[in-house]
Parts: C-alpha cells; structure tokens; sequence
C-alpha cells in the first residue's frame, strides 16, 4: 500500500478551453503539511503521460526560509517547468503547456504565501486588539483604534480575516473587562454591528471619500443603538439602565468614521506584500 502523507493545505489550477471541458490543457497541484519542517509536494498534469512529481520544485521549497521570497518561488517556478514534458496536440502545443507548467506554479505559490500573510497579520491584529482592551484605554480612543485594526484589516488582508476580528473583539472585550457585566446582552449586537460595518465599507470601498467614510460607520451606529435599545427593553431592563447605555451607543457612528479615516491613513504608508 501507498502511504499519503497528511495534508493541511492543497491549493490547485486547471487551464482548460472552458469550463464544460473536462480535459485540461495542463493541471498543476500544490500540497503542504508540517511535521516539524514544512514539506511540499509539486504535482502537475496534462504534461506527461502520467501525472509528474516536480522533485527538485519541492526541493527548493523545503531547503528554503519560510515564509516564501520571489526568489526562491522563481527558482522553484523554472524546476516546474523543467520538469513537464508535455507534447503537442489539438488542445495545445508543447511550448504553452511548458510555458504555462511555470506561470501556474508561480500563481500556486504566490497564493499560498499570502495565505500565510494574511493569517500572520490577523493573528497579530488580533493581540493588538486584546492588548488595548486590557490596558483598559478610554473606550472612545479604544474604539477608534479597534475599528480602525477592522477597516485596516479588510483593506490589508481581506473582509474574511475582518471578520474574524469583528467576532472575536466584543468577546475579548467582555472577558477583559473592557465591556462591563450589566452590558453582556450586548455582545452580539455589537458582533453584528461590526460585521455590517465591515461588509459595508467593503461595498463602498470604491466610492467616494465621504461616503465610505460616513455610510458604513452611519449604518453601524445605527444597528448598534435600534438593535441594542429593542434587546434590552426586550429582556425587560430597567428603562433607566437602557437611556444609561443609549448615549454610550451613539458614539459608535463617530468612532465608526474616525475608524475608517485612520485606517486609510495606516494602508497608505504601510508597504504591502506583493501578490500579483
């Protein structure tokens, strides 16, 4: 028997004619996994008779310092393409599959070095996140540096990873003491604010200053108040307790666009990985 190793993370490309075309002009896969070192495995199809092993492409990737440099992925990029040995017929010639054995490992590993970009830098977003809650700043600054890290997130790393902020940040909140007991019915409302808040800006990114700016931290403080107003009267607190928390809500609109503003400010002068 054949025994597979375990995989964490496989990554694949087919170039095809269309989509309906079950036969692919050329197919290339990308596998990892760690058993205390990274290890790939490089296999690429459509280029052979059977299906080929790129040896010295994983090689290269393996003897090589994590994470990955254009360096090294051009090095194992030219292994790639060294080693298919593709012929020519009526869905392709020789040299395109060859050419392409090369671009579609670039792009493989490209993606998987972002991949581990963006994984690094929301895990590093998020102890920010968790370290200002505990250092207890006043919760107007507070919130304008944590939608900020949101914003900067999405714009850094994707809405996806944002979002993972936006989940777990009120949790935090609540355990560090950062959001007090009494407003622990809260914690979903502002889970929820936060991802509209997110999905919105994402929306508008494209759009003028102002209005990404001001509709998605508009929409935001608006959820957080109507939504958090309506559970508590829900729950039956006391009247007072709920004007109490009122005014507390309504400054989720201005941190909501200051967060926004200082975030755009961060992208700009921050230098980004490349991931064309």
């Amino acid at each position: 028997f054949c025994r597979l190793p375990r995989l964490e993370g496989k990554i694949d490309f087919r170039n095809g004619q269309s989509a309906s075309f079950a036969i692919s002009k050329i197919n290339l896969a990308l596998s990892t996994w760690e058993d205390g070192k990274k290890h790939y495995r490089v296999a690429l199809g459509s280029v052979a008779p059977t299906v080929l092993r790129s040896k010295k492409a994983e090689e290269i990737l393996e003897n090589a310092a994590h994470p990955l440099t254009e360096e090294v992925i051009q090095k194992a990029s030219e292994a790639a393409r060294e080693t298919a040995d593709p012929i020519t017929d009526i869905r392709s010639t020789k040299a395109y599959r060859k050419q392409m054995a090369g671009v579609l490992f670039e792009k493989l590993s490209k993606n998987s070095l972002m991949r581990h970009v963006n994984t690094t830098t929301t895990s590093l977003l998020l102890a920010i996140i968790i370290a200002l809650q505990f250092i207890k700043l006043p919760t107007p600054v507070l919130g304008v540096i944590v939608n900020s890290i949101f914003i900067f997130a999405t714009l850094y790393t994707s809405h996806k990873h944002a979002y993972v902020l936006a989940i777990l940040s009120p949790i935090g909140a609540f355990l560090t003491g950062t959001l007090a007991a009494p407003l622990l019915p809260l914690v979903p409302v502002i889970l929820f604010g936060n991802i509209a808040y997110i999905y919105i800006f994402k929306c508008c990114k494209e759009s003028s200053y102002l209005m990404r700016v001001l509709f998605p931290a508009l929409l935001k403080g608006f959820l957080v108040s109507f939504v958090g107003y309506s559970l508590l009267g829900y729950l039956n607190l006391t009247s007072t307790l709920q004007w109490l928390i009122i005014p507390v809500l309504g400054i989720q609109f201005i941190t909501a666009a200051l967060g926004i503003a200082l975030a755009e400010v961060l992208y700009r002068h921050i230098p980004k990985p490349n991931s064309n």
